[in-house]
């Protein structure tokens, strides 16, 4: 995780709340606003889940290196309720727990956002077809761009990626599977497309980002997920990731869409 990701205290609260509900504990989460001591207990851990490999993926080397302790990396940022199931029950199959209680959750949020959902796509035909715009790390790229196009039939204008591979370098995993998403949706123009040029909708980037197209007068829902940020103060802990985080997206979406 990292203190660059928008929400990332609720990030935590609710991927160590999935979890829990499997019966699974997190000792540390890395780079969050964690203890020295459970960074020092670290090394007891039986599992250490890399959530961007950006910030994680190194330090998950360095402890099966030295300590042997295994590690997985989410396919993308662990943004709706399909990569919230997979990474879940991909770690219960590690320990042979039963992901009952979680799968029990996810039917619940699904359900919920299908009522919201259901109600502005009879009146509208939205959110289908809605052009979006993302700026962020790769990982974050593909974690926000697989739920928009998969769940909501949202359409990539632009997603701008700040981790790019670097010339005669292998691609990274998140990066070969977001190119396979775009390409198999016939969106792969988005890559190319600068973030400052489009005409989305629905913007998902940082304050910065934002800014620079509202002094464009464009007409667009902005909704922050890195810093810096414009400003707004969040006094309940937010998230965009896991169930709590599928719930939150569908209610900015749906009100970026009919308000902004």
């Amino acid at each position: 995780m990292s203190i660059f990701h928008k929400y990332y205290q609720g990030d935590c609260q609710e991927l160590t709340r999935l979890l829990g509900l499997c019966g699974i504990d997190v000792s540390c989460i890395l780079c969050c606003e964690c203890t020295f001591e459970e960074i020092r207990n670290m090394i007891n851990a039986d599992l250490n889940i890399v959530v961007d490999s950006v910030y994680g993926l190194e330090a998950a080397r360095l402890l099966e290196e030295e300590y042997q302790m295994p590690y997985i990396v989410c396919p993308g940022f662990p943004v709706g309720f399909a990569a919230a199931e997979s990474l879940i029950c991909q770690v219960c199959g590690r320990f042979d727990l039963d992901p009952a209680a979680f799968v029990t959750e996810s039917e619940k949020s699904r359900a919920r956002a299908y009522i919201y959902l259901s109600r502005l796509n009879s009146l509208t035909g939205l959110p289908k077809g809605a052009k979006f715009a993302v700026h962020g790390t790769c990982s974050q790229c593909y974690g926000y761009a697989s739920f928009f196009i998969c769940y909501f039939g949202m359409t990539a204008d632009s997603i701008s990626v700040l981790d790019l591979p670097k010339d005669n370098s292998r691609p990274s995993p998140h990066y070969e599977a977001l190119c396979r998403l775009l390409e198999e949706t016939s969106m792969e123009d988005s890559l190319k497309k600068d973030i400052l040029s489009t005409d989305a909708e629905l913007v998902f980037a940082d304050g910065n980002i934002i800014a620079k197209l509202k002094a464009r007068h464009l007409d667009f829902s902005g909704i922050e997920i890195s810093m810096p940020t414009l400003g707004y103060t969040d006094v309940i802990p937010k998230t965009h990731l896991g169930l709590s985080g599928g719930l939150m997206l569908c209610e900015q979406i749906i009100n970026g869409l009919m308000f902004r």
